[in-house]
Order: structure tokens, then C-alpha cells, then sequence
């Protein structure tokens, strides 16, 4: 009888511990669960240790394509129609002045010093802005600027090159400049565009001035540099050569830097005033290659060719850029839209103004105070 009831005793410990045993696993589960979604996943990310921040932009940006597209604008908080601020202390934009808004994408370029913007992209930052950098690198063979192609500069910046050492100068101040940039003690996420318009040959990187390899090289290098070396865990790297849909293999069979060094697809084009047709080719193309790589898809810069002063079409944001990718199942899908700087802005009393407002308002379209707080 006292071992009958003995064997009971332990039977019921050991369910009462196989059930705790279970009720902890279920607390672990879901904690590891929640914790999962709040930080989100670095899966496909070129950086497996990127910040929290900078995973939940990627997984924010692919999460809002096709509901919204949001829009942005060069050296919006900088510089302007007759005036420039480059601390940004002013808090002023042409975007601000014509809709009474800062747009959700604030693009700038290294070209101004790796330094010289931090005030400006802070500021951006606080505005609820999503940050992105271009850079229109020097030649670093010659010292002049992007547009002198001499030199065959990439094989040369390359490990081994004579102009290795002074390229990663310029690559360490960048990382040094990502990793000060800081809001209450937490790295900014930045999109960086290095190398853009690849396909087409106006700067030193493009397509006449370097093979496919040694430009692929050149990206993935840099890429393991910034990454690897100086510990940039901050940055989504975004490819964006010049019109791929003219250009679809040079861009994406041959220059193509390779899934697990890009993040974000995009693409850029100016043309004429009536460019819908070829807009759509090109969101197209980048949409569907960008949804086969699991990337986010994106316009990186667009618009009249030399700015809106250049077109007669009155409400040319609705008519030509926002309705035909709203409209159309496919090209719905690109995350964001940037214009460069203030060319492309109408100020109020201009011709495109009033359409610019009506693009504004519209529902599809993000601007700085849609934008989730930070």
C-alpha cells in the first residue's frame, strides 16, 4: 500500500514538472517570438548584424509597398529655390513650402563632405524622415570631379591598385560619419546608393569605363569594408543603375552586384514630360526582379529631364508620375519615389503647383507626417 501510493506521489511530481517544463517552454516560445517582431529579421539583409533600426526600415518599407508609396527629395532641407542652409538650422524646405510638409524621403550625397551634413540629417531624422546617400564621388585618379572619366579609376581603387589607400580614406570617413550619426543614443538608419547610373558612362564607374567584373568587385568590396573592417551596421545598400528596362542585361545579368550585397532594387530616369510609358517599364521590370530576390523595389531619382520648368503638361505629378503607378497592379509596388532638388519642386504660383498639392494629399502617397513616429 506505501509503495502503491509512493509511486502515485512521484507519479503526480513528475506531470506537475513535465507541465511546468511545457508552460516555461510556451513562455520561451513566445518571448523569443515577440521579441522577433519587434526587432524584426535580418533574413536577407547584406548586413546579418544590422541595428534594429535599420531592419525595421527594410521590413518597413517592404511591409508599406503597394499600399503607399512615399516620396522624397534631394537636399530638400539644404537647399532651395534662391537659398541654402546646409545645418539645416533654418528647419525649412521648397517640399514644406509648397504643401506644408516635409517629404518622408530626405536624400543627400557625400559629395557635400562626409562630415558637413550631420546637423542636416539629424534634423531630417527628428522630422520623422527616412534618411537615404548618394555619392558622386571625386576621380581619385585625377582629383577632378565625377564627370571626368580619365583614369580607368576602378580597377585602380581596387586591393592592389595605386589608389586602393586613398579610397578607403574617403570609405573610413564615411564609416566614421555613420557611426557618430546618432538620435538619443541609437544609430540612424541610412539607405546608401553608391555607384549609381552605372549603365550609363557620364561618371568614371560607368559602363564604358569599367568591365562587369571589376565593377561587381569594386561594390562587393566596399560593401565588406564598410561592413566588415569599420563595423557599419547601419546602412541598406541600394543598386540603382540608369533606365534598366532600356538596358534590362547589362544591368541585371552582367552589373548586377549580387543578392547578398544589395538591399533595395531601384532605378533611375529622367525623361520627357510625357514619360509614362517608359516609367512603367522600368517599375515593372524592377517590381518583379525585386520580388523574386525578396528586395524592396524603389524609383531612386526621376523626373522632367532639367526640372519641371521644362514641361507644359499642367498637373504633371498627377497625370504623368502618380496615376500611372497607382493604377497599375504592378507598378504599385515600388516603395518610394525620390526627385532631386529644387528644380523639380513647383513653388506656389507656378504652373504644376496646384497638382503638386493635389499629388500631396492624395491617399497613396507618404509624405514626413504620415510617417509611423520614431
Amino acid at each position: 500500500m506505501r509503495n502503491k501510493m509512493r509511486i502515485q506521489f512521484h507519479l503526480q511530481k513528475i506531470i506537475k514538472l513535465f507541465f511546468f517544463a511545457v508552460f516555461l517552454l510556451f513562455l520561451a516560445t513566445n518571448s523569443s517570438l515577440a521579441n522577433s517582431q519587434k526587432k524584426g529579421s535580418n533574413k536577407n539583409l547584406v548586413d546579418k548584424k544590422a541595428t534594429v533600426e535599420t531592419v525595421r526600415l527594410r521590413d518597413f518599407l517592404k511591409q508599406e509597398s503597394g499600399k503607399h508609396i512615399l516620396f522624397g527629395a534631394h537636399n530638400t532641407n539644404i537647399k532651395g529655390e534662391n537659398w541654402k542652409d546646409i545645418s539645416a538650422s533654418k528647419k525649412t524646405s521648397d517640399v514644406l513650402q509648397a504643401v506644408g510638409d516635409f517629404p518622408a524621403i530626405f536624400s543627400f550625397d557625400f559629395n557635400y563632405g562626409f562630415q558637413r551634413l550631420t546637423n542636416a540629417v539629424k534634423h531630417a531624422h527628428v522630422e520623422g524622415g527616412i534618411i537615404t546617400f548618394s555619392w558622386h564621388a571625386k576621380n581619385f585618379a585625377t582629383g577632378k570631379n565625377f564627370y571626368d572619366t580619365t583614369g580607368v579609376v576602378m580597377s585602380r581603387i581596387l586591393p592592389g591598385g595605386d589608389l586602393n589607400l586613398e579610397y578607403k580614406r574617403n570609405l573610413d570617413s564615411i564609416a566614421n560619419f555613420a557611426n557618430q550619426l546618432k538620435h538619443e543614443g541609437r544609430l540612424i538608419p541610412i539607405i546608401f546608393r553608391p555607384f549609381h547610373e552605372n549603365t550609363g558612362s557620364w561618371f568614371w564607374w560607368g559602363a564604358e569605363h569599367c568591365t562587369p567584373e571589376v565593377y561587381k568587385k569594386v561594390w562587393q568590396y566596399s560593401v565588406k569594408y564598410l561592413r566588415d573592417e569599420k563595423g557599419v551596421h547601419n546602412f541598406l545598400y541600394a543598386y540603382s543603375p540608369s533606365k534598366p528596362a532600356q538596358l534590362k542585361k547589362e544591368t541585371y545579368e552582367t552589373r548586377y552586384p549580387g543578392d547578398e550585397f544589395v538591399d533595395i532594387i531601384g532605378f533611375d530616369y529622367y525623361g520627357p514630360d510625357n514619360y509614362s510609358v517608359e516609367l512603367l517599364e522600368n517599375c515593372r521590370l524592377v517590381v518583379n526582379l525585386a520580388k523574386t530576390k525578396n528586395k524592396v523595389a524603389a524609383i531612386t531619382e526621376t523626373g522632367v529631364r532639367k526640372g519641371l520648368k521644362n514641361t507644359t503638361i499642367e498637373n504633371w505629378y498627377i497625370k504623368c508620375l502618380l496615376h500611372p503607378i497607382k493604377n497599375d497592379s504592378i507598378a504599385r509596388n515600388i516603395a518610394y519615389m525620390v526627385t532631386w532638388s529644387s528644380n523639380w519642386i513647383p513653388a506656389p504660383g507656378e504652373l504644376n503647383h496646384a497638382g503638386f498639392k493635389k499629388f500631396y494629399e492624395d491617399e497613396f502617397t507618404w509624405f514626413a507626417d504620415d510617417l509611423p513616429k520614431k
